[in-house]
């Protein structure tokens, strides 16, 4: 699929799910329209994050340069920047139908980890002063890491798409956000060992089986957690980090071909 064509398949998806939200409640009641429209913002930030455009800049750079013929309104940054930001409940319940639509929100099993979500690096935590007091200190052993901010948590149906993605606070060790992490599901959970101190919480022989242990009886959660079940998961997870390229690649069936 080129890329033509996937911006195409993104904005269709777009405006058939932002119309089921805004058909009985118009987002805006008066003053001025945007220079682009509502699912053409949308459409540029999931495109731009799968293009591998993380900043507001760079994704405006290059819609401006090489679609202008799909985006011909687009001149302001700035605008397009502050307009992107303010749609963010609705491309949260998009994102949540999409995976009801999808019927990913029921997969029966559905892998978890946590990311770093930096505010800062640790050494200017001091100076900065966003998200206080909520913003934490926070270490990733993965990425050799200190920072501050908060930690963001994932989990992914076996399709790839993002089902669930809680902020959660940086400091606490993973295990302590199981349940956060869990909410809704009530299939399967693989996991990395970082999540093994939680196996030592439950009553004895109430534990999950690791995989392929079948044999005998035993009492399971909401969710039984395979710890060290998916070695290198935690990659698997930087890799699946864009929630774009998530959804496209579980919607689209296709990945979009470099230019």
């Amino acid at each position: 699929m080129d890329r033509d064509t996937f911006i195409i398949t993104v904005y269709c998806l777009v405006v058939e799910h932002y119309a089921h939200f805004t058909a009985q409640r118009p987002l805006r009641h008066g003053g001025f329209a945007p220079q682009v429209t509502d699912a053409e913002a949308i459409t540029m930030e999931i495109c731009g994050e799968y293009f591998k455009l993380h900043t507001d800049k760079d994704r405006f750079a290059y819609f401006h340069t090489h679609s202008q013929h799909f985006f011909p309104s687009l001149t302001d940054r700035p605008q397009f920047a502050r307009q992107a930001t303010n749609l963010w409940q609705l491309k949260a319940l998009i994102h949540q139908r999409l995976t009801q639509v999808r019927g990913q929100a029921a997969d029966p099993v559905q892998a978890l980890d946590t990311l770093p979500l930096p505010v800062c690096t640790y050494t200017r935590s001091a100076r900065d002063r966003c998200f206080k007091p909520e913003a934490d200190y926070g270490h990733c052993a993965a990425k050799q890491l200190e920072y501050d901010g908060f930690k963001l948590g994932l989990r992914l149906s076996r399709a790839g798409m993002i089902t669930h993605y809680p902020v959660l606070a940086a400091r606490p060790h993973d295990s302590t956000h199981l349940d956060a992490l869990i909410e809704g599901c009530s299939g399967l959970v693989p996991a990395d060992k970082g999540f093994s101190d939680e196996l030592s919480a439950y009553p004895a022989g109430h534990a999950p089986r690791p995989p392929g242990n079948h044999a005998g009886t035993g009492t399971y959660g909401p969710a039984a957690l395979f710890a060290g079940a998916a070695p290198g998961f935690g990659a698997v997870a930087q890799t699946e980090r864009n929630r774009g390229r998530a959804l496209d690649r579980a919607l689209c069936g296709g990945a979009p071909q470099s230019p």
